[in-house]
């Protein structure tokens, strides 16, 4: 599930991402995002992966390139699973600043990504 968070303004996107995401998640919520996309020449992303199972279909990588030339900072918040795709995330897109902060610093997550 892909679920919109209340933090997210302006050039910042904050999402929890939980559970197996499917298709169907990601089509759900790709109104929101090309509408930020639309607004904003740069993003930052707060990712909060820590109820993250993985993906059911398999060309993730390729569906969540959104944007990926707009990111200059990424958060992700999670566990393991959370710190591989950080790791992936970091070798993947150019230019752009990503971190790995634990479940518990998420205060400390969405600070670091609004600066």
């Amino acid at each position: 599930m892909l679920q919109w968070l209340p933090e997210s303004d302006g050039d910042l996107i904050c999402l929890k991402v939980s559970g197996r995401v499917s298709d169907a998640d990601y089509r759900a919520i790709l109104p929101q995002l090309d509408a930020v996309l639309s607004s904003q020449s740069s993003l930052r992303l707060f990712g909060d992966f820590s109820d993250f199972d993985g993906w059911e279909w398999a060309q993730a990588q390729e569906k969540f390139s959104f944007g990926r030339d707009n990111f200059k900072k990424i958060a992700i918040l999670g566990k393991e699973l959370a710190k591989d795709l950080a790791a992936l995330a970091e070798v993947t897109l150019n230019d752009t600043e990503v971190q790995f902060f634990d479940t518990d610093d998420k205060n400390a997550a969405l600070i670091w990504v609004k600066k």
